[in-house]
């Protein structure tokens, strides 16, 4: 038992709630501390054992002091923020119309025609009220706690590369529908606050371990099964965002507390390298990703099960060729 006197207040605290309190910074240098088997009985200023010294972290202590007052999540309002007017803009047929038409995530113009930017921008394009409030609401709450935690660079990092796995892997599994929303940038940020929770619970404040971890495990799972049961849902966007989200928090630290100098930056810049490759991959080479078939083996290969020649629309046998994993389908627009 560890006897600690802080002021005129006396504590007794046993070896774990001790590490707890000193890694807090809840034992000042001053307080005067017993421990029979290091002080021989006698009261001893805090600051001259071996045993408080190498607990107490002040780069900790002081990132635990700003995380509790909640610094303004600039850029979380920035990106919610975006998204809202866009998603106003959107309520006009005509906006509508060109934002579904040029910035949804879609496979085919983006390797055919060039459109490398689609990746990006279907991360903060909505067109339907509930799918913008469900997004925004989960963005608003996870990018705060997060801004406060790890920073605004390192936010930024998660949702762009959750966004950006997030759409590779919906285009190559299901390159016949087009795609949009936040959903994987916040699939991003879910899971990277519920791996930091899990990995870095020693420089969390108590208040700090019900935002994080086990806090968001279960809502994590529920958003994904939830999507697995929605067949128009883009679970393939869902799971890129979750993996990279997830691995983005286990491996970047707040920035006070980085492993060692430099350490998020390595990322940051492995990141926008890979974002950069993957944007001049698709302009240079985009046509040859994917191969081209003929729509009639297109329907046949969506259709194993139909039997006899497909009914004629026209006067005239229309061929053309489309994407490997194409099927007849309506987009967006109708």
């Amino acid at each position: 038992m560890i006897r600690v006197r802080i002021g005129s207040d006396e504590h007794q605290l046993g070896w774990e709630e001790w590490e707890e309190r000193v890694r807090s910074g809840r034992v000042p240098d001053d307080a005067l501390v017993q421990f029979e088997a290091v002080t021989r009985g006698e009261w001893v200023p805090a600051a001259d054992l071996e045993m408080y010294r190498s607990l107490r972290n002040d780069a900790a202590i002081a990132w635990q002091s700003a995380f509790a007052e909640g610094p303004a999540p600039v850029l979380t309002a920035l990106l919610v923020g975006v998204q809202v007017r866009i998603w106003w803009l959107a309520r006009l047929p005509e906006v509508r119309g060109q934002l579904v038409d040029r910035f949804t995530n879609w496979t085919a113009p983006t390797l055919e025609n060039g459109e490398v930017w689609r990746p990006l921008t279907m991360g903060i394009l909505h067109t339907d009220l509930f799918h913008i409030v469900l997004n925004m609401l989960w963005l608003a709450y996870t990018g705060w706690n997060l801004e406060r935690a790890l920073g605004r660079a390192n936010v930024l990092a998660i949702y762009v590369g959750s966004v950006t796995m997030g759409s590779l892997l919906s285009m190559f599994g299901s390159p016949d529908t087009p795609s949009l929303g936040a959903s994987g940038g916040v699939f991003g940020l879910v899971a990277a606050s519920t791996v930091f929770g899990f990995v870095r619970p020693d420089v969390l404040p108590s208040r700090g371990r019900r935002l994080f971890g086990m806090a968001m495990l279960p809502y994590l799972l529920l958003m994904f099964w939830s999507g697995l049961m929605n067949e128009d849902t883009d679970n393939w966007s869902h799971f890129g965002g979750l993996v990279v989200g997830g691995l983005l928090g286990f491996v970047l630290d707040p920035e006070p507390l980085q492993r060692r100098p430099g350490w998020n930056r390595r990322f940051h810049v492995a990141l926008l390298a890979i974002v950069t490759a993957m944007v001049v991959t698709f302009f240079a080479a985009g046509p040859r990703i994917m191969p081209l078939v003929d729509s009639a083996v297109a329907r046949a290969q969506a259709n194993p099960r139909h039997v006899g020649p497909w009914p004629d629309t026209s006067d005239r046998d229309l061929r053309w060729r489309v994407l490997a994993g194409w099927r007849p389908a309506r987009d967006l627009s109708g």
